[in-house]
């Protein structure tokens, strides 16, 4: 288990952070393509969700034990 949590936790912020890299390395990415910038916005609002959500289930499963 805690290894699913682990890996659940690294790729959502390794994901998050590699759109937020994307997004600030191509700045005219909203002018250009706008469903890709409004894609990568997404994106980085549900990786962080999920990787703070893992956080607090890590941290209540690790009370438990």
């Amino acid at each position: 288990v805690l290894r699913i949590w682990l890996f659940t936790q690294n790729l959502s912020f390794m994901m998050a952070g590699g759109a937020v890299f994307i997004l600030l390395t191509y700045n005219s990415l909203k002018s250009a393509q706008f469903s890709i910038f409004i894609g990568l916005i997404i994106l980085v609002n549900v990786s962080g969700a999920v990787g703070v959500l893992s956080s607090l289930s890590g941290t209540i499963l690790v009370e438990r034990e």
